[in-house]
């Protein structure tokens, strides 16, 4: 071979080798139940820069009766999907690598009956300690004599350990200083507790219990799309149940500080009858509940059906009950 044919032929297998970088992505749609749906929209997203989005490239298809469609592309930053279809909720999946095929399932959930909730977003303080207060899910707050609820949905209960300081000595003395000087600038009185909640080292644990019986937490699990705009299934379950749920979190250390985002459904406000319940509220919390050891804090988002034993939890975002809240929530 000579020096020219040589010299093309690498050019030709090198363009070869560029083309054969693409990603080629592969996408199966499943309703719920892992039935495949037909029609539904798959933007997959070849991403080239990821705060300009320039060089983006967008590349449509339409799943088939099977629930697939096929694309290839090539994303120099990452690679997204999206699907949609009318009458369903979208759904797409968090930033994937370049420079690899994919083969994804991915579930999307058909828009139903969205109605009217009471919706709100938590960042809670606990009154008290190592003893448990009732909050009411319809009011929004601690029950008497700590706020305003009227009903105890269920109780939390924390007990925070402090485990001392990351520093000692006279860097420790040297930070409190700083503290008090901080302090002293803004008129406002220093304390040493004050001064352990922010800088100290804490663990927490938390004990959430419905007080009713038959009520109780459902863990979603594997149900819980947290990519979804309808992140759990439409309705709470009947049965499973369970009536006390522990939780942990820390300010150092990270196996007891993650907070996994999920999704709970909850059965409160029971009414039984000869061993069957006769009447009950249901509720559902998604995204995790956070614990703030450090501030002996409880955040959380939480939908709330106030309609005795309607188990629906999908919510209409443009029927929020609860006007005391100006975020804008998905369903």
């Amino acid at each position: 071979m000579n020096m020219t044919n040589r010299t093309l032929f690498l050019l030709l297998f090198s363009l070869g080798a560029v083309v054969a970088c693409g990603e080629n992505v592969e996408v199966t749609v499943t309703n719920d139940s892992g039935d495949p749906v037909e029609g539904s929209i798959v933007d997959v997203w070849y991403l080239g820069h990821l705060e300009s989005g320039k060089d983006d490239v967008k590349k449509t298809g339409f799943t088939n009766s099977s629930g697939k469609v096929k694309k290839s592309g090539v994303g120099k930053n990452s690679i997204r999907v999206v699907v949609s279809k009318a009458g369903w909720y979208r759904t797409e999946t968090e930033r994937l690598s370049p420079g690899k095929d994919y083969q994804i399932e991915m579930a999307i959930r058909e828009r139903r009956i969205p109605i009217p909730l009471v919706v709100r977003e938590m960042d809670l303080v606990m009154p008290e300690e190592n003893i448990p207060i009732g909050f009411d899910l319809e009011v929004g707050d601690w029950t008497a004599p700590y706020g305003k609820g009227k009903v105890a949905d269920f109780t939390f209960e924390m007990r925070r350990e402090f485990k001392g300081y990351d520093l000692a000595g006279k860097a420790l003395e040297d930070r409190i200083q700083r503290s008090k000087k901080r302090y002293a600038a803004t008129n406002r009185n220093w304390t040493l507790k004050e001064f352990q909640n922010r800088a100290g080292k804490w663990d927490a644990n938390v004990t959430m219990r419905i007080l009713t019986e038959g009520g109780g937490f459902y863990d979603v699990e594997d149900a819980y799309l947290p990519n979804s705009e309808l992140s759990m299934p439409h309705e709470a379950p009947e049965d499973g149940y369970e009536r006390v749920l522990e939780l942990e979190g820390s300010t150092y250390s990270q196996a007891r500080a993650f907070a996994r985002e999920t999704g709970r459904f909850l059965r409160t406000r029971v009414q039984m009858r000869d061993g069957e319940i006769v009447r009950a509220n249901y509720a559902k919390i998604v995204g995790g509940i956070k614990i703030q050891a450090g501030h002996a804090k409880v955040q959380f988002v939480y939908y709330f059906n106030p309609t005795p034993n309607n188990r629906n939890l999908e919510f209409d975002p443009d029927s929020n009950l609860a006007d005391d809240q100006s975020r804008h929530f998905p369903p």
